[in-house]
């Protein structure tokens, strides 16, 4: 029997949507214990968009995914709209040592993201893909406490199909699935969509946020592409009973075409 996992649901991501698809699934998740996640992992251009339009999520639970800000736009998150989005979210989710210095002790739930956490991982090297792996989780954490920082959870990647953590027991762990990120870049194919030759290929370019529209799927190797970031898509097996999950919907586009190119 097929094991189902939708118990264990705790939280929606809904990182990198659209205003569309945010909307939907608010409406969907309405008297669900269910936290609704926005903001991104790796695109300062969405990061942005979505503090222009944060008022979607009014009277909603909702967590914050904070990306890795690049120098010029630093000054964002000493901004009243960056503040009051961190404020009145339940959790904030940080990926870089600097926004976690940045929000230590202002009396936010602070989880470490994703990006935190730079494991190996690929399903196409099956011995290492399917073996006991302890990763790097504990150790960083250990070292993040003593260092003084507020942290309250930690989510992360499943890393391999028999992926083990041991942190101290006040530290909640979420892990994401179905899509397992392989790897985020500066650099975002999407954005030089339209772009002359010249202005092609910048680091943190600004862009129209055209990964909202399409992605690249390699059906071939198992592999989806959307915006910096690639992502192989893991089955049930992955998972184990107890595993708090923050579940990725499929993507949809605002005008209604395929999944992925």
């Amino acid at each position: 029997m097929p094991y189902d996992f939708s118990k264990n649901i705790k939280i929606l991501n809904l990182c990198d949507r659209s205003i569309y698809e945010i909307t939907k699934y608010k409406n969907i998740l309405i008297n669900k214990d269910i936290a609704l996640q926005i903001g991104s992992y790796s695109c300062e251009n969405y990061f942005k968009y979505i503090m222009e339009n944060i008022k979607i999520v009014e009277n909603t639970k909702y967590d914050l995914v904070i990306p890795i800000l690049s120098e010029h736009s630093l000054k964002i998150s000493d901004t009243n709209e960056f503040i009051n989005m961190c404020e009145h979210a339940q959790t904030v989710t940080v990926n870089d040592i600097g926004m976690l210095d940045k929000l230590n002790c202002r009396n936010l739930n602070i989880r470490l993201g994703r990006l935190f956490f730079k494991d190996y991982r690929d399903h196409r090297y099956s011995e290492y893909n399917n073996s006991c792996y302890s990763g790097k989780a504990h150790a960083l954490l250990n070292f993040l406490l003593r260092q003084g920082f507020c942290i309250n959870s930690v989510e992360n990647d499943i890393t391999t199909r028999n992926y083990v953590v041991d942190l101290p027991p006040r530290i909640k762990i979420y892990f994401h699935f179905p899509y397992r990120q392989i790897s985020t870049a500066r650099i975002c194919e999407f954005s030089s969509i339209g772009k002359a030759v010249e202005y092609k290929f910048i680091p943190d370019d600004k862009c129209d946020m055209q990964c909202l529209y399409t992605g690249i799927l390699s059906e071939e190797a198992g592999y989806i592409k959307l915006g910096k970031n690639i992502y192989d898509i893991l089955d049930p097996s992955y998972l184990k009973d107890d595993n708090d999950i923050i579940y990725t919907p499929e993507w949809y586009y605002e005008n209604n075409g395929p999944h992925c190119r």
